[in-house]
């Protein structure tokens, strides 16, 4: 069997596998391993390691209030993940500087104050804050593990002025006319753009008319304005005439015909 024990061949046995993990804490550490086999038999090893600090890491700045306004105080809650491997970290701290000037504060992870829920990696504080005037502020953190210092994270905020009744009206009024330019103007645009297809629908409607009133010069103005009907009629004349010459020939050709002939009255009967 298997028996691991830490800092002392003598004390708890940590493990009996094969194969040891252990997560050292920084500082000086003496690992100590006994195997014991079937017959009884017995073997001791140890080693001394050194375990050295892990830095801190931060991450993730969260600020609340996002809207801030100047000379109005203001309950800032600041937080962080922390990201410490060791597990030695034992404090972060946050600031809010303005012009040069701010405040340091604790945040922590126990579950107290601001913090919701000790243990998960997120340290939170809050600190009340009236930012002196308009313009942008800084708020960073930074966490410390015994001599070590992390980088700091940071991040920049704006802080708004107050609110101006009598300019935000006038702002106000000022869209508003623009609007109210903006419609007339569109009006405008549609005004003229109907009466120029007026004008031409107009003309369109005048040419057509003129079109009806003009006769050909070779045609006869006749009862409803058209040359077809004169022409119609023309050659409806023409053709009456043609048939009445016709029937005045064939008259005079049967005369001519008839002459030539003896008729009965003709005859003396009583030679016959």
């Amino acid at each position: 069997r298997y028996e691991w024990r830490i800092d002392s061949p003598t004390g708890t046995v940590v493990s009996t596998m094969p194969n040891l993990t252990y997560k050292p804490t920084p500082g000086l550490h003496l690992i100590h391993l006994t195997v014991v086999d079937q017959r009884g038999g017995i073997s001791t090893d140890s080693v001394n390691i050194t375990s050295l600090s892990s830095s801190p890491r931060l991450s993730s700045l969260m600020y609340e209030p996002s809207g801030i306004t100047a000379d109005v105080q203001v309950q800032m809650v600041i937080s962080v993940i922390l990201d410490d491997p060791d597990g030695t970290t034992d404090q972060v701290q946050a600031r809010i500087a303005m012009n040069g000037l701010g405040d340091i504060f604790s945040l922590n992870d126990n579950g107290s104050g601001a913090d919701s829920l000790a243990g998960d990696g997120i340290w939170t504080g809050s600190i009340p804050w009236t930012p002196p005037g308009t313009g942008y502020a800084k708020i960073e953190a930074w966490a410390t593990d015994g001599d070590t210092v992390s980088l700091p994270i940071s991040v920049q905020i704006e802080v708004i002025g107050p609110v101006d009744s009598g300019g935000l009206f006038s702002s106000i009024m000022e869209d508003f006319a623009n609007i109210v330019f903006a419609i007339l103007a569109m009006l405008g645009i549609f005004g003229a753009t109907f009466m120029l297809n007026r004008r031409r629908n107009m003309q369109r409607d005048l040419d057509l008319i003129q079109s009806w009133s003009t006769i050909p010069g070779e045609a006869t103005q006749s009862w409803d304005g058209t040359s077809e009907v004169v022409a119609a009629e023309a050659e409806l004349e023409a053709n009456r005439s043609t048939e009445e010459t016709a029937v005045v020939e064939n008259t005079e050709g049967n005369q001519e015909s008839n002459e030539g002939k003896i008729r009965g009255s003709d005859l003396d009967w009583d030679s016959v």
